[in-house]
């Protein structure tokens, strides 16, 4: 926040384009029973606030271990808890697989 008004215009309209192409896919995934577009929104804020609190730390090397959780928490409003859980199973597993 500290890098001036240019930067957030561009994180915000980042963040926002991100949004988007959630609120499209789901659209498509989902067919009708897409949750309120509020709901990319609130994923994309999370996911940004998890990953710039692990920058700030210094923690990079463990962004990519966040993932399954991340992939879960993003795909729960639209698909469930068993299709998340599922999609969080087969990314761990892959990644001890790694």
């Amino acid at each position: 926040m500290a890098a001036g008004p240019e930067a957030i215009r561009r994180r915000n309209d980042t963040m926002r384009a991100f949004a988007d192409l959630i609120d499209r896919n789901a659209q498509e995934l989902v067919a009708g029973k897409v949750a309120p577009g509020l709901t990319a929104e609130m994923i994309v804020g999370g996911i940004y606030e998890m990953v710039y609190t692990r920058v700030l730390r210094g923690e990079i090397r463990e962004l990519p271990d966040l993932l399954p959780d991340l992939t879960y928490s993003a795909l729960l409003p639209y698909l469930g808890p068993e299709a998340g859980a599922a999609e969080r199973r087969r990314l761990l597993d892959s990644q001890q697989a790694a």
